[in-house]
């Protein structure tokens, strides 16, 4: 076990807003990037909203809240309000609407040793919703009540539910809430049960089923839970008003070490897990981590790695140059549209396992002899497409199975290099810097075809960039 390092950004008094009593603030989400703030206060004014990356704080939601959760950029926001039930916004807090509350039914679909849903049979409806998490669109959801005896999950914004968990010998003794944290697109999830066995406990297969994380030592209860975008980091606060990472793909945990001591209650981690936003001493204060290990990058980046060569436009002649080398204003050719000038452009550290199997986990390396048109071995992310004319009927079942859809860029499939057959696991362990830029374009979300060591691949939307990348801009 280490300790890690914390580097004050800035504090923001919040007592005027707790009442001076920190521990009224339940939680803190957070868009990608930190700038974008939202706390839940269990006071008359139960959300507050920042805009200015915790600087400062203005009330949205006029009622008491014991949990809140937003979509990556921000503009999904949901609120639990225990005894009513749960708050949903749509255009950044500005207004909001009930999904579920008082006197509405739970879910009662059969889980394997439990026919029924126990919380029913004590009465408790989606009027006791205590905590929730979301995804990064906002449409995967986890949520418990302050029974605290089952897990449940919406895949479709909150409209409907499903149990997906009961938890053994769940307590029937209230207030103890189970708290729940999630990865960027769901995949993975975080349970801390406070009222069972005070351990936490992990999905890998979209909460279909639960097995106990090694926290090695640290118990609960726990106070705040949250997962970095990656879902390879857990900051969890314990019962000793400490904070502890647990790297879950490095079998290791770090203790968090704030500036001035005293508790620590609520937090929310943001730039897939480099900066983290604490509740102590009645202040909200930002910090940026000092890691033990680089995060993965977030399912769904598409990244190369350092040295990979993009085809570009420079002092009127095509050239290769090192991804690396490369800002904001450089001409890169697509396949399409001529020449765009790189809007922008980013970094982060990848941990690459020594393997031989395929997985989502690994960078994969594209071979010449596979690939007849690069001019060298090319190395990128699992998620990164390569463009192609056709695709066979089993990539297409695998494609919509992986990504919910076939998509097209450039007229060319969009075949994910974990699941070309061409494309192998790069197998030499250790940390590695991987890049990838998004092109100037009318349209947020969409993206071209450029040309790396002489592949045709995706680039990245500015969407995809600035709101769920976690890297550091240029």
């Amino acid at each position: 076990m280490a300790t890690t390092s914390l580097t004050l950004i800035q504090i923001a008094d919040f007592s005027g807003n707790d009442g001076g009593d920190f521990t009224k603030v339940r939680g803190f989400a957070s868009n990608a990037t930190g700038t974008i703030f939202y706390t839940a206060v269990n006071n008359s004014v139960g959300i507050f909203k920042s805009t200015n990356s915790g600087a400062s704080w203005t009330g949205v939601l006029n009622t008491p809240c014991s949990s809140v959760a937003c979509s990556s950029d921000g503009v999904i926001v949901y609120a639990a309000y225990l005894g009513q039930g749960l708050w949903k916004s749509t255009d950044s807090g500005a207004s909001w609407s009930y999904i579920v509350q008082v006197g509405q039914a739970l879910p009662n679909n059969p889980l394997p040793g439990y026919p029924t849903n126990p919380e029913i049979g004590v009465g408790y409806n989606f009027g006791n919703v205590y905590q929730v998490a979301c995804d990064s669109t906002g449409n995967n959801l986890l949520m418990t009540t302050n029974y605290a005896a089952v897990i449940y999950r919406s895949t479709d914004g909150g409209a409907t539910w499903a149990n997906v968990y009961v938890i053994p010998s769940y307590s029937i003794t209230p207030n103890s809430p189970t708290l729940v944290a999630s990865n960027s697109n769901g995949s993975i999830l975080y349970s801390a049960f406070n009222n069972t066995d005070q351990n936490i406990y992990t999905s890998t297969n979209n909460g279909t089923s639960w097995t106990l994380l090694n926290t090695y030592g640290v118990s609960g209860p726990y106070f705040g839970l949250t997962a970095n975008l990656a879902g390879d980091f857990l900051f969890a606060s314990d019962g000793s008003g400490n904070l502890n990472i647990v790297y879950t793909t490095h079998a290791d945990k770090s203790v968090l070490t704030p500036v001035g001591g005293s508790l620590i209650r609520a937090c929310c981690s943001y730039n897939n897990g480099n900066n983290i936003i604490l509740m102590q001493n009645n202040a909200t204060q930002t910090y940026l981590v000092g890691v033990q290990y680089p995060p993965a990058p977030i399912p769904g980046s598409l990244c190369f790695k350092e040295g990979s060569k993009i085809l570009c436009f420079v002092d009127g002649k095509e050239v290769y140059l090192p991804v690396e080398t490369m800002t904001p204003g450089i001409l890169v050719k697509t396949s399409l549209d001529g020449y765009k000038k790189v809007e922008l452009i980013g970094s982060s550290k990848f941990y690459n396992t020594e393997q031989s199997l395929k997985s989502k986990k690994c960078l994969y390396i594209c071979n010449p002899e596979n690939y007849p048109e690069l001019i060298e071995p090319l190395v990128i992310t699992s998620d990164h497409a390569i463009l192609v004319p056709t695709i066979t009927d089993k990539q297409r079942a695998e494609l919509q199975k992986y990504m919910g859809d076939i998509f097209v860029t450039d007229r060319k499939y969009r075949l994910i290099a974990c699941l070309d057959e061409r494309a192998v696991p790069y197998t030499e362990e250790g940390i590695h810097t991987v890049w990838h830029f998004a092109l100037e374009h009318e349209n947020y979300y969409m993206n071209y075809g450029i040309y790396a060591n002489g592949l045709l691949v995706e680039t990245s939307s500015k969407r995809m960039i600035k709101e769920k990348s976690g890297m550091q801009l240029l």
